[in-house]
Parts: structure tokens; sequence; C-alpha cells
């Protein structure tokens, strides 16, 4: 085994305790040589690390060989169903996110990421938008695709599930980051969807481990990679409270713009969103007016929906349609059984 897979390992192991924070586990990562060492490591200085959690999460005796056994078998899982892990510090590791305060340790990528040199649009919102809201955000959804920019959002209900079905309208890439593990689609009714979004290729990712259900804290954590990938985010309607506006704190911590959609600022449902504006958010009501400040060159896309590039930059690469079809006929008989 290299290097590389004995880190890649290491770090699955590590990533299915919960008591490791992703600081936590790039760390033990960086200091160990591979997962041979884990089982060196003295059970107290864990503790130690994790203040605690890791001995109330096992509730009982610490087990890295199980703990790796349980690691293989993922990692076996994962080939089988055709997951690819993107672990940091690896080149295929989305340089926009080493700018996080945190970034995820690894990723699990079913489908194609984008060219990483393509800006990419957070689109995020109420997961009970109005009828207005919803169809604006659909539409949204197409605009940028149409231009060749990659949507993000997160497989949610509302907002969040009408930006990437507008992209997809199109033939367009958009990318989906979950709250739960890779091989459990939330909500259950966007299982499809999903299908449908490798199958258009455009990616599922998540930094969870396999099996993992969503809860209270998964859903706020992705937030910010949500943000992290997007040069924009965009929040299609968010009333108070919203976990949109979690997203949107988390953009402006990373130097992210964050405007706001003007069919999504009124009413009881639009309460967030005009609490952004009035804090100095710019209202928008197509995706010209977010590509408008970038500097990028507006031409026709061409069919394979070529992103948007500077002035005399060539076309990045694009994936591959058939890969695409056999990514998403592998997730469609996962789900189908």
């Amino acid at each position: 085994m290299s290097r590389e897979q004995d880190r890649m390992l290491l770090l699955l192991a590590l990533n299915r305790r919960q008591a490791f924070t992703s600081a936590h586990k790039r760390y033990l990562a960086e200091v160990l040589g591979g997962p041979v060492d884990l089982a060196r490591l003295p059970e107290e200085e864990l503790h130690e690390l994790t203040d605690g959690e890791l001995l109330r999460e096992i509730g009982g005796t610490w087990d890295p060989v199980e703990l790796l056994a349980e690691a293989e078998e993922e990692l076996s899982f994962l080939e089988r169903r055709q997951i690819e892990v993107v672990v940091f510090g690896q080149r295929e590791y989305p340089p926009q996110l080493l700018e996080l305060y945190d970034p995820p340790a690894l990723l699990y990528v079913r489908g194609r990421w984008p060219a990483h040199s393509c800006p990419q649009v957070a689109v995020v919102g109420t997961r009970r938008p109005t009828p207005r809201a919803e169809r604006a955000a659909v539409a949204l959804g197409r605009e940028l695709a149409h231009l060749g920019v990659p949507v993000v959002s997160g497989l949610a209900r509302g907002i969040d599930g009408a930006a990437h079905r507008g992209a997809l309208q199109v033939g367009g890439c958009t990318i989906a980051v979950l709250g739960s593990g890779i091989d459990r689609i939330y909500p259950p009714q966007h299982a499809f969807l999903a299908a449908r979004i490798v199958e258009a290729g455009g990616a599922v990712i998540s930094e969870y481990p396999t099996g993992l259900e969503p809860d209270q804290f998964t859903f706020p954590e992705r937030n910010r990679i949500i943000s992290g990938l997007a040069r924009t985010v965009v929040i299609g309607e968010a009333p108070a409270g919203s976990g949109a506006l979690i997203t949107a704190e988390y953009a402006l911590e990373q130097g992210r713009d964050v405007v706001v959609h003007e069919t999504g600022t009124y009413g009881t449902k639009g309460a967030g969103s005009r609490r952004l504006a009035e804090d100095g958010a710019a209202i928008i009501s197509s995706a010209s007016d977010i590509v408008r400040d970038w500097g990028l060159q507006l031409a026709e896309p061409a069919p394979a929906w070529e992103p948007l590039l500077p002035q005399g930059a060539a076309p990045a690469a694009g994936g591959s349609a058939g890969v695409g079809q056999a990514l998403a006929a592998s997730l469609m008989q996962e789900l189908i059984r």
C-alpha cells in the first residue's frame, strides 16, 4: 500500500469517530505515519485531544484495530459503489476549501468535480419557500447553468432542490453537498434528483462517513462547504432563523460575496433576506446581476456548457457524460435495492 493509500485509510478510520474534529483528523494524519501508528498512539492522548468526547462516544475501551477494520470495510464499499475519496492535501482537493478556517479532512465524491478554475455560485434558502421564490430559484439555476456556471446547494427541499432542478433543465453542472453520509441521501425524496445530478456530470459530496444519518449539527456544519466552494452565495428566500443565514455567515467570514434574490425579500418568509439586504447585501434578480462584477466573458456557451472564462483564457476540459451515466446507474441500483 502506498503512502497516499495509507493516509487515506487512516483518515477514513478517524472519520468514523465523530469526536474527532476536522482539525483533529488533519493533525493526526500529519503526525502519524499511517494506520499502523494509530494502534501505537496512547489512548490517554486521544482522550485529552478530544476533551473526553472520544471516551463518551465509544462508551468503552479504545480499539484501533476494530476501527481500522471498519475503515477497510468502508473502503471496499466505496470502491464497489464507485465513490471517490478526496483527501486534504491531494491535488484533486478543491483549492477553494483550503481557504476555510476548518476545511474538511476528506470528502466523499459521487460524480465529477467541475474545473477548479471555474467560479461557482451557491443558491440556498428556506425549505418552505413561497411559490414565487421557488420558481425564481429554478430560473436562477437555469440561467447560471446556461452561462456555464456550476450551481452549488444542499439538496434540501425548497430553494435548494429548485436551484438544482433549474440547472439540470439545461444540462448544466450542479453540486449537492450533503449533511449525511454519501450513502444516506436526505431527504429520501431527493434520491432521484441526486442521481440526475450525477448523470448530468455534476457531483454529490459529503464529508461524513458512510451510514451517518443527518442531525441538527451536521446541516449547519456542511454549510461552510457550500459557501466555501462558491464565489457568490445567493440567499433565495430566508425567514428569520433560517439555516440559510448560517451559510451567509460562513460566506462573509470566508470573504465570499453574499447577495439576496429580489423575489425572496417579501413577507415573513423573506425577513432574513431583508435583514441581509439592510446590512449591505446586494439584491439581484438574475444570473447576469451576479456575474456583472466578476470581470468575466459573457459569451454564448458551447454545447458542452463551458464555464465563463477570464478574457483570453482557454476552456477547461469538461467531464465525461458516459462516466456520469455509469455513476448514476450505480446510484440508482443502490436506491432500488
